[in-house]
């Protein structure tokens, strides 16, 4: 299968520059393996040869010998080569020798330096939507931040029933330019496997049956602001009584530790009022498409529930807004408050330059979306945080353009790194 450049591909180059070593982690077949590839000079999988592991487990010096970079693939499998390597950097004053790549983090106890000075971390996800093509991406989110302006620019329409299929599909480099149905299958399989092998390799409790309920939960409340005891009344444990809370929360963790849900955390900015601003975290799928096939769910499913479509589009813009904020240093948060006020990403810089975005479904929805991005900007305090360089609505416009109010809309077609 030809190689589509991703946008990890430039930070791994720079990485590997400048540290002695790079670690790659990311939920499994997010395509981490290839792209390390296209660096790597020689290659070591630990979880596909039995041969491999004894080796490494026995003489971890012996498995980093190779030619530089080393790509060592599911390190974690291994994790006493994390000292090993770090020692090898130390000793011979390496740089770009080994490339770690990570579908989970080491179980728990296991010690390890970290490995400050020696390690660049990258986090890879599925597709994007300009990486599979979908988005030429000229509308550049480091130049928004930069507080560049654009010209209007029509890009290609998405229709609803087009969002559905790539809600269902997914940015997986392995159901690229296949159905919908096809895909969630591939999906339900990818569940059946996390649930009966991925997590019996880590710690805590790994009930198959339990741990696919949590997710169906997850699922469920993807987008929204969900305490675990919510997630725990969902989930019936012994004699269908409500799954304790410390478990319901042990599940979540592995979830989390696999990467296959993230926690998008608040932004918690000075207010011109004394509103409270709520600071829970929302946790987000790493990709729709798993959410989607965990409510055993289907694009013809999803357009009887657009409540339900509305939550997953926006779980697939956040995916993408992750991904080009990793590239360029800056992070994604939320904003909620006790009046109602969100928003869904707020995109800050690591100078301190910030702007926000709503994402909506359906061009119905921009005029609300941007009164709401001006309300929030009236009552963040800009003598304090600055102004925002930029207010955006994200949507499945036809059009990308900036209104009069200064609000922009860009289509989901047009958006980049």
């Amino acid at each position: 299968m030809e190689y589509l450049p991703r946008v990890a591909d430039s930070q791994l180059a720079e990485a590997l520059s400048s540290a002695g070593f790079v670690v790659i982690e990311g939920v499994r077949a997010c395509g981490k393996t290839s792209t390390a590839k296209q660096f790597a000079k020689s290659v070591i999988q630990l979880d596909r040869s039995a041969q491999a592991r004894a080796v490494a487990e026995a003489d971890p010096r012996l498995a980093l010998e190779g030619d530089r970079p080393r790509l060592v693939d599911e390190w974690q499998v291994v994790p006493q080569l994390w000292d090993e390597a770090r020692h090898l950097v130390d000793e011979q004053q390496l740089k770009g020798a080994f490339i770690f790549t990570g579908s989970a983090m080491p179980a728990d106890g296991v010690s390890f330096h970290p490995g400050q000075g020696r390690v660049r971390r990258l986090r890879m996800r599925p597709f994007t939507l300009q990486e599979s093509g979908m988005s030429h991406g000229l509308i550049s989110l480091a130049a928004l931040l930069d507080g560049a302006t654009f010209s209007a620019a029509k890009s290609p329409l998405v229709p609803l029933a087009s969002i559905l299929e790539l809600i269902a599909v997914g940015g997986w480099p392995s159901t690229q330019g296949i159905s919908a149905n096809s895909a969630l299958r591939n999906h339900q399989s990818y569940l059946q496997d996390l649930v009966e092998y991925d997590f019996q390799t880590l710690d805590g409790p790994s009930d198959s049956s339990i741990a696919k309920q949590v997710l169906r939960s997850l699922a469920r409340n993807v987008g929204q602001k969900t305490p675990i005891s919510t997630i725990a009344k969902d989930v019936p444990g012994a004699n269908n009584a409500p799954l304790r809370h410390p478990t319901a929360q042990a599940y979540v963790s592995k979830f989390q530790q696999l990467m296959v849900i993230e926690e998008v955390p608040a932004w918690v900015p000075h207010l011109r009022s004394r509103h409270t601003v709520l600071t829970s975290p929302i946790r987000h799928f790493v990709d729709p498409s798993l959410a989607l096939a965990a409510l055993s769910g289907t694009p013809a499913k999803l357009l009887k529930d657009l409540k339900t479509a509305g939550f997953l589009f926006e779980n697939m813009l956040i995916r993408d807004l992750l991904v080009y904020s990793d590239a360029i240093g800056a992070k994604v948060t939320h904003y909620r408050d006790e009046t109602g006020l969100e928003v869904d990403a707020v995109v800050e810089a690591f100078d301190g330059s910030w702007g926000a975005i709503e994402i909506k479904m359906g061009f119905h929805a921009v005029d609300e979306a941007a009164e709401n991005l001006l309300k929030f900007k009236a009552r963040v305090d800009t003598s304090v945080v600055g102004e925002p360089t930029f207010l955006a609505v994200l949507t499945n416009s036809e059009y990308s353009y900036t209104r009069p109010d200064g609000v922009h809309v860009i289509s989901i077609t047009a958006l980049g790194a």
